[in-house]
């Protein structure tokens, strides 16, 4: 088995095996699990059962289906076996979806890795300047970017790996940018983005005002 230290190694070779085989972005979760973010609840559910069936463990939670990783993974033989298995699940829901006649979601292209990195990277720098337009309360300038920051957060959203750099954001060190991260991951990723937007609002300095209406917005079902 390997140590706490291949813990790592084996999470980014799983990471890179995943993407290359299913277009799939992942992260590391809580210890000894790989976060998979799949494209609907639907997709999660129907993989993580099939891959039970393939002798491997896995759960999901809303859009994210959990696999093994880690210290209790074994380096080679091991991430090998799960990315093989990811993969050709996979390659079933894709035969099942297509099966379904539901073809078109199937066919769309997988989104270029540098394209979704520069979309993030101008997600963050429009919002930033949003927030120095907030504190400046130059009303125009504001309204213009946040609709810019929208337009990008859709953008993110259409892909699985889009979602994942958008979800990224939330952990950004401007918390104008985290607070309106979160409150576009909320759609998605509600279990990660509220924690956020809560600490946001309880602390009541900038941005606490738009993660309470973002909040409110979500539980209303209703976009912030």
């Amino acid at each position: 088995m390997a140590d706490a230290g291949s813990g790592s190694e084996a999470a980014a070779a799983l990471r890179r095996g995943i993407f290359a085989t299913t277009g799939l972005a992942a992260e590391e979760a809580e210890p000894g699990w790989l976060a998979i973010v799949c494209d609907n609840r639907r997709m999660a559910a129907w993989m993580c059962a099939a891959i039970i069936l393939e002798n491997v463990d896995a759960r999901c939670d809303g859009a994210r289906l959990f696999v093994p990783s880690g210290g209790s993974l074994e380096l080679t033989n091991g991430v090998k076996s799960v990315v093989t298995v990811v993969a050709k699940v996979h390659h079933y829901w894709a035969a099942h979806m297509a099966a379904r006649g539901e073809v078109a979601f199937l066919s769309a292209a997988l989104p270029d890795p540098d394209s979704i990195r520069s979309v993030g990277r101008s997600y963050r720098a429009v919002l930033a300047k949003w927030g120095e337009s907030r504190v400046a309360r130059d009303i125009g300038t504001s309204s213009r970017l946040h609709q810019r920051a929208h337009e990008l957060a859709d953008e993110l959203g259409a892909s699985a790996l889009g979602r994942a750099e958008l979800e990224a954001c939330i952990t950004d060190p401007v918390v104008w940018v985290r607070v309106a991260a979160a409150a576009d991951a909320m759609r998605w990723a509600p279990d990660a983005a509220r924690p956020v937007l809560e600490s946001i609002r309880q602390a009541g300095g900038a941005g606490s005002i738009d993660a309470a209406f973002a909040l409110m917005q979500s539980d209303a079902g209703r976009r912030p």
